[in-house]
C-alpha cells in the first residue's frame, strides 16, 4: 500500500462506520470427500494478465481479512456505525500490511454506492508495456454485480458496450471523477471491475495468460496464501540498484557503491510474498542450480552488510532473515518488522534478491 493510500485510510478514522464480524459455522460428514482445491488467489490474478506483462503486484484481501478474524467485513463496514470498531480494526491492520486494496482508498467516498474496497476479495496490479497502469479487482461472490453498474450510472458514469463487459466513463465535471479516474470496465459473470484509462481487449486465454508462464509457476509455487505478492519474469526482474543512485552521485560514488555490492548473479524472476504479519519469503530462480550456488554468498553478504540505496539504512535492519540455495533458486525467509516493507521495496526498485 503506498504512503499516500495508507494516510487516507488513517484520515477517515475518526469519521467512518465499520462493520460487525459475524460468526459463522459449518458441519461436515466425515464419510463426504474433501471437494477438490480449486486454483489459489495468486493462479486466479495471474490468468487474467497477459503473457506480454513482466512486473505484477497482487493482493488477497480476503485471505488477510480472514486471519484477522474480519472475513464477514464487507462495503456496509463504511456505513454502519454499529460496526465502527470492527472497521478501525481493519484500518490499523492495513497501515503495517500491503493487504488492503487500493479501492479503499476511496471506500469512506463511496457510502451511497452499496459497494466499496472493502467487497473486493482479491486484486492484481500491472503495467502493460505500451499501456496505462492497469488493475484489476475481484469483487466477492455474493455481491449482486447489478448494484455495481447501476451505482455506476446513478453516479453519472456514461456506459457503452453490452452484454458481459461494460464500459463506464465520465470526465472532471463529475464529482465522483475523482474516485475512478481512469474509468472502468466491468465483467459481472466474473465479478471482476477493470480500472484503465481505455477499454482492454478480452482478458486473456488460459494459455495466453501470465499463469501459463513456467518461470511464474515455478516462483509462486508454494507462496499461497499470501497477503500481499510482487512478481517479475523475465529480464525485467534484474534491478540496477546503481541506476536511481546515479544521478545525484559522483563517479567516484558509483564505483565505491558498485564495489560494496560485489558481483552479484543474474536472476531470471522474483516473487516476493507477505505471508502474514510477521513472515515474508522471497524466490529467485536462476539459470541453472550452479548459478544459484554461487550467487549465494554475495546475496548473503548483501543482506547482512548492505545499506539501502533508498533510506541508508542496513538491509539487515529492514529486513532481517536467512537466504539459502534450494536447486535452481535462492530463498529469503524474512522477518520484517513492517510486513508492507516488502511492497514498499518492489515498488521503489530497492529489492537486495533482485539487484543484478
Amino acid at each position: 500500500m503506498t504512503t499516500f493510500r495508507r494516510a487516507i485510510l488513517h484520515a477517515v478514522t475518526a469519521t467512518a462506520a465499520a462493520v460487525v464480524t459475524l460468526s459463522s459455522c459449518s458441519t461436515t460428514d466425515p464419510g463426504t470427500p474433501a471437494p477438490a482445491a480449486g486454483p489459489s488467489t495468486i493462479q486466479q490474478a495471474l490468468a487474467v494478465v497477459p503473457a506480454s506483462v513482466t512486473q505484477v503486484e497482487i493482493v488477497d484481501q480476503a485471505a488477510a481479512k480472514k486471519r484477522w478474524g474480519l472475513a464477514e467485513l464487507t462495503g456496509s463496514a463504511w456505513t454502519d456505525k454499529a460496526q465502527a470498531d470492527k472497521l478501525k480494526e481493519f484500518i490499523k491492520h492495513s497501515q503495517t500490511s500491503p493487504a488492503a486494496a487500493d479501492l479503499q482508498t476511496n471506500s469512506a467516498l463511496m457510502g451511497d454506492w452499496g459497494w466499496n474496497g472493502m467487497d473486493v476479495d482479491w486484486e492484481v496490479r500491472y503495467v502493460g508495456k505500451d499501456g496505462p497502469p492497469v488493475t484489476i479487482s475481484k469483487l466477492r461472490d455474493d455481491l449482486d454485480m447489478k448494484e455495481v453498474t447501476d451505482s455506476l450510472t446513478e453516479h453519472k458514469f456514461k456506459q457503452s458496450g453490452s452484454g458481459d463487459e461494460l464500459r463506464f466513463d465520465t470526465d472532471m465535471s463529475n464529482p465522483s471523477f475523482r474516485i475512478f479516474m481512469r474509468g472502468l470496465t466491468v465483467i459481472p459473470s466474473r465479478h471482476l471491475v477493470i480500472s484503465a484509462t481505455a477499454d482492454l481487449a478480452e482478458l486473456p486465454a488460459a494459455e495466453s495468460s501470465l499463469a501459463g508462464n513456467e518461470t511464474a509457476k515455478a516462483l509462486t509455487a508454494g507462496l499461497s496464501p499470501a497477503d500481499y505478492l510482487a512478481l517479475s519474469v523475465g529480464p525485467d526482474a534484474c534491478v540496477d540498484p546503481i541506476a536511481a543512485f546515479a544521478v545525484k552521485a559522483t563517479p567516484a560514488q558509483i564505483e565505491e557503491a558498485k564495489a560494496k555490492l560485489g558481483d552479484l548473479g543474474a536472476i531470471g524472476g522474483a516473487a516476493a510474498a507477505v505471508l502474514d504479519d510477521e513472515r515474508s519469503r522471497v524466490r529467485t530462480v536462476y539459470a541453472d542450480n550452479a548459478a544459484a550456488t554461487a550467487d549465494l554468498p554475495a546475496r548473503q553478504k548483501l543482506l547482512t552488510d548492505g545499506l539501502s540505496f533508498v533510506s541508508q539504512q542496513p538491509y539487515s535492519e529492514l529486513f532481517p532473515g536467512t537466504v539459502k540455495a534450494e536447486d535452481a533458486y535462492l530463498q529469503y525467509d524474512l522477518t520484517p518488522e513492517l510486513s508492507a516493507r516488502v511492497a514498499q521495496a518492489f515498488q521503489q526498485r530497492d529489492t537486495p534478491w533482485s539487484f543484478c
